[in-house]
């Protein structure tokens, strides 16, 4: 069995000449542990020794990501350096949006998909980068909304601005200054900054008690991520 640890491999538990038989021979959870090993390498111990190697990391992720069925932090892993191209990778794969789209769809798709990936899919609804997918704000702020759940700050800093404004969603003042503090306990600059900017610049439309409505609903939100996230690792 393989152990994992924050998306990876507790690698001092692997034997590597039954991962890689295993990985050779199309199974794809140890297709995906051997390609996170040789995207950051391992030289832990001298006799088994993995060489960072981002092509072969993706040659093998893209084989778990293909496969039926295919392991969804791979085929986040695949659209992931596929949006950053070899630049970023040294050796892997050229940047090609189109493909980062498809695969970060593949991950993102249902309630048990990749957070991070139902972020990155949104920005791609956003940027309409080489008009990948329909720009709707609708679907980016749903995305962003399963993605925050699953804990994703950089999602919760941007529903801020979806509810300040209306955005695929109803206007919800409280509501935005929730998330606001949601992404603010995480250390997000920009919920930080709305937490403060938010009283001062919508003063005339806030009420009496909202800012104790708008706590309780922070609170709220962060209970409901705690049991998303503690369901997602059982």
């Amino acid at each position: 069995m393989l152990l994992m640890v924050s998306g990876g491999p507790l690698r001092a538990q692997i034997n590597y000449k039954e991962l890689i038989k295993a990985a050779n021979s199309g199974d794809p959870q140890a297709m995906y542990t051997y390609a996170f090993i040789l995207a950051v390498g391992d030289e832990t111990d001298p006799k088994n020794k993995v060489k960072q190697s981002f092509s072969s990391a993706f040659t093998y992720y893209k084989k778990a990501a293909d496969a039926v069925p295919g392991v969804r932090e791979a085929q986040y892993k695949v659209g992931f350096m596929y949006e950053k191209g070899s630049i970023a990778f040294k050796g892997g794969p050229k940047a090609d949006l189109v493909q980062a789209a498809k695969y970060y769809k593949m991950a993102a798709e249902g309630e048990d998909g990749i957070g991070e990936a139902k972020y990155a899919l949104a920005r791609f609804y956003k940027n309409e980068w080489g008009n990948l997918v329909d720009s709707k704000y609708a679907e980016q702020s749903r995305l962003l909304k399963e993605a925050a759940f699953q804990g994703v700050t950089d999602a919760q800093a941007e529903l801020i601005v979806y509810y300040l404004y209306g955005k695929g969603v109803i206007k919800d003042l409280v509501i935005a200054w929730a998330w606001a503090m949601v992404a603010a306990d995480q250390g997000d600059k920009e919920g930080m900054d709305k937490c403060l900017n938010i009283p001062e610049l919508y003063k005339k439309e806030l009420k009496p008690g909202d800012i104790d409505l708008a706590r309780k609903t922070a609170e709220k939100f962060k209970r409901d991520i705690r049991a998303v996230l503690e369901k997602n690792f059982k």
